[in-house]
């Protein structure tokens, strides 16, 4: 009989449960670090995972993942400047900007 650990949104769900079940805000210190140390085991998650797991638990009571956080760069050309860049590259049948750079550098 083997036991399969949690992976993917299970993790987090269990780490839920685990955490309301053992009543984590309420036990002393020395347990805590019982139910940290059964949970780095049944998940395989680092300390310092778990630690910032268990720390939105106790601020939200819920684990979730926040949704990722890109930063969104303002587009250099717009489709018009495009749409006329690649008329004059057909209109002088060569490459503008950086694209010709390439060529200059092989000495070709």
């Amino acid at each position: 009989m083997g036991f399969a650990s949690p992976k993917g949104q299970a993790v987090y769900e269990f780490i839920e449960r685990v955490l309301k079940s053992q009543q984590y805000r309420r036990i002393n210190r020395g347990q805590k670090g019982i139910v940290r140390r059964f949970l780095a085991k049944m998940t395989g998650l680092s300390r310092a995972q778990l630690t910032r797991w268990i720390g939105r638990w106790m601020k939200t009571r819920r684990v979730q993942r926040k949704p990722a956080c890109r930063p969104s760069f303002p587009r250099k050309y717009t489709a018009a400047d495009i749409a006329l860049l690649a008329g004059v590259d057909a209109a002088h049948e060569d490459l503008s900007g950086s694209g010709d750079s390439a060529s200059d550098a092989t000495g070709a």
